[in-house]
């Protein structure tokens, strides 16, 4: 069977064997509009774009994801605490809040709200990053491993801020201010 080069670049694919579910073809096909779209006005072409009109039903074809089973998690969530870096933060972070990568790579130190009744992270969107949705815009509560990745980047943005500050005196800074919290509150 010969497939134009053209329909595997529509659809995603580099070979027949791959198969994509209906709305990554859609997705696909939304760019390739766009495109001519963009063509078509910048050269000031008087002719429709032959991709307007092209209609894909919904097949109910997605693919069901397995979870990661939750002993692969721990594993991976002691292991960030073991290696105690920033991408391991990362990676911390998202394991128990479902955020997505790019999400908790895009947050600012003032979304971790670490100093209320319940932690969280106030993820909404910025400059440097939107959101894939409106309704990706939520509180995330912080526990776990999620919550200790968030306490050691506000630990060291603290300590970039106030470079003279030992490991000491972050830890009596950090006590004090868990104390003027707990009496105002």
């Amino acid at each position: 069977m010969n497939i134009h080069p053209l329909m595997l670049l529509l659809t995603g694919t580099t070979s027949l064997k791959e198969v994509l579910t209906t709305n990554s073809v859609k997705r696909n096909f939304a760019t390739i509009r766009s495109v001519i779209n963009l063509a078509i006005q910048e050269h000031g072409l008087e002719c429709r774009n032959a991709f307007s009109k092209v209609y894909l039903p919904d097949l109910d074809d997605a693919k069901k994801r397995k979870p990661i089973p939750i002993e692969n998690i721990k594993e991976i969530q002691r292991e960030c605490m073991s290696i105690d870096d920033e991408a391991r933060w990362l990676v911390a972070l998202i394991s128990d809040t479902g955020m997505r990568l790019s999400e908790a790579a895009g947050l600012h130190v003032d979304d971790i709200k670490l100093d209320c009744e319940i932690p969280h992270i106030d993820l909404k969107p910025h400059a440097w990053r939107g959101l894939k949705t409106r309704g990706s815009q939520r509180q995330i509560p912080l526990v776990g491993a999620s919550l200790w990745a968030a306490k050691r980047v506000k630990e060291t943005i603290l300590l970039v801020h106030m470079p003279s500050l030992d490991t000491h005196q972050l830890k009596a800074l950090t006590l004090t201010q868990h104390q003027q919290q707990s009496t105002s509150g």
